[in-house]
């Protein structure tokens, strides 16, 4: 999920409101009494993944253009943000925050201050890159310090990050065993790090499908991986396996993270709904307390617009899928929302 360029012709849509949200129920509020997340007992727990360094120039760089934008997600029934910002060295936007000083920071304060006067919690999206577990990646969870310093330093009446997320990706040559428990390292010490800073930020991560990623591994690898963690090929569906998801979100027995996101993006309509079954049925059983799961969604492919082949077949799709995912969210309490990518969100569609 890189930084993408958003499309124009992704306008706001107003006559669609309450197919997307659904109305809060009487004193409920955007975070509820969760403090960090939309309170999922009342709230559809509706995110978005905003380009915020790719577009920071255009779009949030103007308090006119953020107002449009807030208030834009406000009337869509938005309630969590995903602000990606960039830590590369050509546009170190993550680690400016560490300056009061700096315009930049004032911006993204802005924003977040806005997102919180509409009830629309704060997430930081970091680290959006292919993971490979080289030396330099395993050493940059201590960027996090930035959003730290930034919660530190809040000014009389400003709002803070409630969480932060990260976009670490395994593409092709880095499908194995090795690189695989390298990531559930690295986010091992950025929530050790979280809390040597004095905590306050909750800890989540966009994941490729867990059964994607143990799928795509060389034949020997897989099996090697599937004896050590007891996992096993699911019975009814072969592109599914047992124990997947507990091995990509806990270590010893406990949650690596607050919450993951994986990323069905490619996924047609009913293997979609079977993975999410799955794995929030693998969650359940795995008993484990305050873990939850959150269901990715693609409506745009990065520049290209529309993702049709492979994602949402339409609008139609798209809220039949976010129905029926609330369907999920009010039988299974660890599963808490959507995250679609990327806002903005088309007002209608419909695929070839």
């Amino acid at each position: 999920m890189f930084f993408m360029r958003l499309r124009t012709q992704f306008l706001p849509f107003w006559f669609s409101v309450c197919l997307l949200s659904g109305p809060l129920l009487p004193g409920a509020s955007a975070q509820g009494p969760w403090g960090w997340w939309p309170d999922p007992a009342v709230n559809r727990g509706l995110s978005v993944w905003v380009a915020y360094s790719n577009d920071y120039a255009s779009v949030w760089s103007d308090p006119s253009s953020v107002d449009q934008a807030v208030n834009a997600m406000s009337m869509q029934g938005v309630q969590v943000a995903f602000i990606a910002l960039s830590s590369a060295a050509s546009k170190p936007h993550l680690q400016t925050l560490s300056n009061r000083t700096d315009p930049f920071t004032a911006n993204v304060q802005y924003l977040v201050d806005q997102l919180a006067a509409n009830n629309i919690a704060a997430c930081a999206s970091i680290l959006s890159d292919n993971f490979t577990g080289s030396l330099a990646q395993m050493a940059s969870y201590v960027l996090v310090d930035h959003l730290t310093d930034f919660n530190n330093s809040l000014g009389s009446g400003d709002t803070g990050f409630n969480c932060v997320s990260t976009d670490l990706e395994m593409a092709a040559g880095s499908q194995k065993t090795r690189v695989y428990d390298l990531w559930k390292q690295f986010h091992g010490n950025m929530r050790t790090r979280i809390s040597s800073d004095g905590g306050g930020l909750q800890l989540m991560a966009w994941i490729q499908g867990p059964d994607y990623l143990i799928g795509e591994m060389a034949p020997a690898d897989r099996q090697q991986l599937m004896t050590r963690e007891g996992i096993t090929q699911n019975a009814a569906d072969s592109s599914l396996y047992d124990g997947a998801f507990q091995y990509f979100t806990t270590q010893g027995g406990a949650a690596i993270f607050d919450a993951v996101i994986p990323m069905w993006y490619f996924t047609p309509t009913n293997p979609y709904y079977a993975r999410l079954d799955h794995s929030v049925r693998e969650l359940q059983s795995m008993g484990i307390a305050n873990l939850y799961l959150i269901a990715g969604l693609m409506v745009q492919n990065g520049t290209d617009g529309v993702c049709c082949s492979g994602c949402v077949a339409g609008r139609t799709d798209y809220d039949n899928r976010i129905n029926y995912n609330d369907s999920v969210r009010m039988q299974f309490s660890n599963y808490i929302g959507t995250g679609v990518f990327l806002w903005p969100i088309k007002a209608s569609w419909t695929c070839p």
